[in-house]
């Protein structure tokens, strides 16, 4: 779908008062309305799962034989509060509350890490020259792995949003 198909039109608007012979034309208008709505991105990123209002391709492993309904996938995001983060260097465990199967697929996995007092924002992951400044970040069962090389407590203040299909 062509990004002008999916504008909400601004002109054209039908009168509901007058009397009108096409039957079609509300019908129509409220078509074109949920299809615009529906494929607009979530301007809404809640702590709980919800549609990103992304759609993917269809599944390419499944022939249009088989499934001759093949549908585009609907993405789901969620933001993960994490707090502070650690003291020490390693790798941290986050739990994301998400239920994982087979066929769980991510596709987008970052985030931002803020240290408010010193006004430093770092996003996540984090990629530097320096080894122990890296900031590594993937999702791993039931936990969101985070891997600092120092004490990265001052950032006190971070999230991790995750998108996902499941198909």
């Amino acid at each position: 779908m062509a990004q002008e198909d999916i504008l909400i039109p601004s002109s054209g608007i039908r009168d509901l008062g007058a009397k009108s012979t096409d039957k079609s034309a509300l019908p129509q208008t409220i078509n074109q309305l949920s299809l615009s709505i529906n494929s607009k991105v979530s301007g809404y990123f809640p702590l709980v799962e919800m549609q990103s209002g992304r759609f993917w391709y269809p599944d390419p492993t499944k022939t249009a034989l088989v499934y001759p309904s093949q549908v585009w996938r609907p993405g789901k995001h969620k933001v993960v509060f994490l707090g502070a983060l650690e003291n020490a260097a390693g790798t941290h465990d986050y739990p994301h509350g998400i239920t994982i199967t087979d066929t769980t697929f991510f596709i987008e996995v970052y985030g931002v890490a803020n240290d408010q007092a010193a006004h430093k924002y770092l996003p996540m992951p984090y990629s530097s020259a320096t080894a122990n400044d890296v900031i590594e970040v993937w999702v791993e069962g039931a936990n969101i792995k985070v891997k600092i090389g120092k004490d990265l407590s001052a950032y006190t203040n971070s999230f991790i949003v995750l998108e996902w299909l499941d198909y």
